[in-house]
């Protein structure tokens, strides 16, 4: 009987990564140290939220390459379950007849 091999497997998820980190970190030092009071809360709410929302925009890329990365390999498992169940089908008898 053939043992079961991954037939091909990119395994490399090629992003833009140190582009984005090089602007994120130039961008954001605009929001270092800053004081809020009084006077400024608004503003300084403003940029709390502005924060807020790249941090969504980076979770959702990373969400929805996750889904799609994980996709093929959910796919896999599910074939992977249905080829050891076969297998328990067939231990389960032997496995009644020894007990």
């Amino acid at each position: 009987m053939n043992e079961l091999k991954v037939i091909k497997n990119t395994g490399a998820i090629v992003s833009n990564y140190e582009e984005v980190e090089k602007q994120l970190k130039a961008g954001l030092k605009k929001y270092k140290g800053i004081k809020v009071t009084e006077d400024n809360l608004k503003e300084s709410k403003s940029k709390r939220k502005e924060l807020t929302a790249l941090k969504k925009n980076i979770n959702r890329v990373r969400i929805d390459e996750k889904k799609t990365y994980m996709k093929p390999y959910d796919e896999f498992a599910e074939k992977c379950n249905s080829l050891t169940g076969l297998v328990d089908e067939v231990e389960q008898e032997i496995k009644e007849k020894t007990d």
